[in-house]
């Protein structure tokens, strides 16, 4: 099933929630931000096997229960579950956001900041 996933299969749903499976402890539920296609340099192609279009998917959640880095299986609106998918938890990452985290305005509650994580298709 992941190797019929484009970029268009999740352009439809974005703002939606994902459900991380955690086998020890509560579910986490994310909310689906974008989707990143990446840009192929001119006279490239990709070797043979790999999609002809590598995108990544952002997506966000609570600051307060968050997941580590690793496979787990997650439930995407309308695309459904996908078993064992790499989610890369962006906080304290080096480079770019220092925490991994999106600040919401000043007027919003302490609670509302939110975590980015990414899963990378290629």
């Amino acid at each position: 099933m992941l190797d019929k996933l484009t970029p268009d299969s999740f352009k439809g749903i974005l703002g939606s929630d994902v459900t991380v499976t955690v086998t020890n402890g509560p579910d986490l539920v994310l909310t689906l931000e974008a989707v990143n296609v990446a840009v192929q340099k001119e006279g490239c192609c990709p070797p043979e096997g790999c999609r002809a279009a590598a995108f990544t998917l952002t997506l966000s959640g609570p600051d307060f229960h968050q997941v580590p880095d690793g496979i787990y299986d997650l439930n995407f609106e309308k695309v459904g579950v996908l078993t064992g998918i790499y989610l890369d938890n962006k906080a304290n990452a080096p480079g770019g956001d220092p925490d991994g985290k999106k600040t919401l305005p000043q007027t919003e509650k302490q609670d509302d900041i939110r975590v980015k994580y990414e899963i990378v298709f290629s």
